[in-house]
């Protein structure tokens, strides 16, 4: 069975927030570095992205992360990360991007924070 990902839009929020559920891995990442360099690219402002749902991700979805946020950074822009306790945190954790990326661990608390925390 091919592994899985969903990403979802919601696009009528300011930042807009993609929620990102099932599995990053190596046959999935380039579906979300995809997807957020588009949603920056497009004029997106900030971007909050849901990692809730996630049940896996690897080092494929690390730099997938790390290349939005490369993409963001160009434009003046900023990716927020909601990842509440689990495994997706502890690999952000033990990889050192929780320091890189601002992590949230609620929806509501990214979408409320500042965007000049993450430039």
């Amino acid at each position: 069975m091919a592994p899985q990902l969903t990403l979802t839009v919601h696009p009528n929020r300011h930042p807009v927030v993609l929620t990102v559920g099932g599995e990053v891995d190596l046959a999935t990442a380039p579906q979300l570095r995809a997807k957020l360099t588009d949603l920056v690219e497009d004029g997106a402002g900030s971007v909050v992205v849901d990692l809730t749902p996630v049940a896996f991700m690897d080092s494929t979805g690390l730099q997938a992360l790390l290349a939005g946020r490369k993409c963001a950074r160009a434009r003046g822009r900023s990716i927020r990360l909601v990842c509440p306790e689990g495994q997706v945190l502890r690999v952000l954790r033990l990889t050192g991007l929780a320091t890189v990326f601002p992590v949230y661990g609620l929806l509501a608390e990214a979408v409320d924070a500042q965007t000049a925390d993450a430039c």
